[in-house]
């Protein structure tokens, strides 16, 4: 049976058991303007060790959803209202009792309207 411990890795090369790491398409290394002395070169030494991976989403591609309306959702314009983001959805008494709990410590109004909304649902 294997043991803890530290590993020992070099940056930069290949592991066979990380299949998740070789040839993945990695992001330049970008540090942010304006930053005080010596945190850029910091930022930029970090994404060398630990690279970015490569952007996955394609945001140019054509919409999944082409007749459902771009406001769908929202309580104005074309499209189904925010009814309908609860509609069909069965909720267990755990969740309703999670979020009555998150709502008592964080008493916020847009918690508040979600509560209201589950409690409606579950009826």
């Amino acid at each position: 049976m294997a043991g803890g411990g530290p590993r020992v890795g070099a940056p930069g090369a290949s592991y066979t058991n990380r299949s998740d790491l070789q040839n993945a398409p990695r992001q330049p290394i970008k540090a942010a303007p304006n930053q005080p002395y010596g945190q850029r070169g910091q930022q930029e030494d970090a994404q060398r060790a630990v690279p970015l991976p490569g952007q996955g989403g394609a945001f140019l591609r054509p919409t999944e959803r082409p007749n459902e309306p771009l406001t769908a959702g929202m309580r104005g314009g074309p499209g189904p209202g925010p009814e309908a983001l609860t509609a069909g959805v069965a909720v267990s008494d755990d969740v309703l009792v999670q979020l009555r709990a998150l709502y008592a410590a964080h008493p916020y109004e847009g918690l508040r309207l979600l509560v209201e909304r589950v409690e409606r649902a579950g009826q």
